[in-house]
């Protein structure tokens, strides 16, 4: 689209190629859908360029070389305020240097970062947020909350059942 879009007229290109159409990506389900992280990297890093470090918001998935990814977030974006990076790659050290730098950062999603622990000072900056996902928030959403572990409902009358359940009672 940016390319059909900046044939229209010198003024479109130069407004699709500045950095003020780029100040909010969301590429999340556009990265979903490719889950290639050796092409995803590179959009990102082009997308960023292209916002001229201007970004106030980030959203991608599993982009794949996430510790030196959040070093570049933390030295160059400086005025991000919402950061979603679901199943990144980086720990809390890539994270550390993204909520010491980006001071305006208010929202930040870390759902299925597993290397992140939130240990330290990593972990109150984290919880200081006004609003945030955990790391593997959205393992334990993929659940239903409707479980039922109680075998209440088991038509099996075995009788092996119900004498291992007096042995439980006589404990």
């Amino acid at each position: 689209m940016v390319r059909t879009i900046s044939f229209v007229c010198k003024s479109w290109q130069e407004a699709v190629t500045g950095p003020c159409c780029w100040t909010d990506i969301n590429i999340e389900e556009w990265c979903r859908h490719v889950n290639n992280p050796d092409v995803i990297d590179t959009v990102v890093r082009k997308l960023v360029r292209r916002s001229r470090y201007k970004l106030r918001r980030l959203s991608a998935y599993r982009i794949q070389n996430n510790e030196r990814e959040a070093l570049a977030i933390a030295n160059t974006m400086f005025g991000l305020e919402q950061l979603e990076l679901a199943f990144g790659r980086f720990s809390d050290y890539g994270l550390a240097a993204i909520l010491s730098n980006c001071k305006a950062l208010s929202f930040l999603d870390l759902s299925g970062c597993q290397y992140v622990k939130l240990e330290g000072d990593v972990g109150s900056k984290f919880y200081a947020l006004k609003s945030y996902k955990e790391p593997f928030s959205d393992f334990y959403e993929s659940f239903p909350s409707n479980v039922n572990d109680n075998d209440d409902n088991d038509d099996d009358n075995n009788d092996d059942d119900d004498d291992n359940d007096n042995n439980e009672e006589h404990d």
